[in-house]
């Protein structure tokens, strides 16, 4: 038998290489490990790392107690949690302008305590731009009052995406804020998500860009302040779970055209802002409501009323689009106080 010993070794040696290959892929993607701070520093220092590693896109990250880290540049990771315990030091995560923190999975900011100066022992700061890939959960001290901020976020201008739930554990004091006028929360993704307020959380700028039909939906009611920017509905559907809905003068609440913004409960439509109701854009009341006309000078494109619940026009209206009527649904034009709607698309 002749064998060409020249080709069995080029066949060989590539074997070797295509094997050795894989082998360093996998170990570098397959691979998932817990790291956890030793020190305080730069996210990019390998020594504050305990595997003496800069993490990857496959490790969950810890900040442990009295460690301040800093993102100075662009990462991917699983998961992030930041804990602070009883000693009154402070934990912080600080993402620099100009760089994104990518979380696949969740990021927790956990406190086991607050100190006697009503201080916050738990932080993270978000100059540039955190995109979580899951559930944002802030778990607050259980002993302490909510006037102590055991947690604290600061969007300090930055940009936070978020493609599922901000999820509140615990009644102690939680501080939530905005600090500059150029932050952006974002509510990203195709899964229905829930939008938390209160007292102590307020925002800036809130987009709403869900896609395959996800929904938004508020847990509380937005009041003035709360919220001090602009609110737009770019995609999917945004609801108000029976919650009213107050700005800033002077600044608009947008649905696009892709957006729905659905009023549940006996709400109306939102006060304080600028009605910026675009073409192709959808109103949906849903439940027992007294229905005024936009502001701002603005029409309805479409309108859509369902379920049951009377839903009584308190002046005329106009709806550029189509008007939407569910059968177990009442619409009453109020003709008796003169009231009349313009329809310039299709009665359905």
């Amino acid at each position: 038998m002749f064998i060409n010993y020249s080709v069995f070794k080029k066949v060989s040696c590539f074997k070797l290489l295509t094997f050795t290959f894989f082998f360093l892929w996998y170990g570098q993607t397959a691979y998932s490990a817990t790291v956890t701070s030793l020190s305080a520093g730069n996210f990019s220092n390998p020594s504050i790392w305990n595997t003496g590693i800069v993490p990857g896109a496959s490790d969950s990250v810890v900040i442990t107690t009295g460690h301040q880290v800093t993102v100075d540049s662009s990462y991917t990771l699983k998961s992030v949690t930041i804990y602070c315990n009883v000693d009154l030091t402070v934990s912080r995560l600080h993402i620099n302008a100009g760089v994104t923190l990518t979380i696949t999975d969740y990021v927790r900011v956990e406190s086991d305590g607050a100190d006697e100066y009503e201080e916050p022992v738990c932080h993270l700061r978000i100059p540039g731009t955190l995109i979580v890939g899951k559930d944002l959960i802030l778990k607050t001290y259980p002993g302490a009052s909510p006037s102590i901020a055991s947690v604290r976020m600061n969007y300090n201008g930055g940009l936070m995406i978020l493609n599922r739930n901000m999820i509140m554990i615990g009644e102690g004091g939680l501080l939530f804020s905005r600090d500059v006028n150029t932050s952006t929360v974002r509510f990203e993704g195709s899964v229905n998500a829930t939008m938390i307020v209160n007292h102590e959380i307020n925002y800036h700028h809130i987009v709403i860009n869900k896609t395959g039909g996800a929904t938004v939906t508020l847990d509380g009611d937005i009041l003035v302040g709360n919220t001090f920017g602009d609110f737009t509905i770019e995609n999917g559907n945004f609801d108000n779970g029976g919650h009213t809905v107050t700005g800033v003068a002077g600044k608009n609440f947008t649905v696009k055209n892709n957006g729905t913004y659905t009023l549940s409960g006996t709400t109306s439509l939102p006060s304080g802002f600028n009605h910026v109701f675009e073409s192709g854009s959808t109103i949906h009341y849903r439940g027992t409501h007294s229905i005024a006309a936009p502001n701002n000078s603005q029409v309805f494109h479409h309108l859509m009323v369902t379920e049951t619940g009377n839903k009584i026009f308190s002046a005329s209206a106009t709806v550029n689009g189509n008007l939407i009527i569910t059968s177990d649904a009442t619409l009453d034009v109020n003709a008796s106080n003169h009231y009349s709607i313009s329809v310039g698309g299709n009665w359905i």
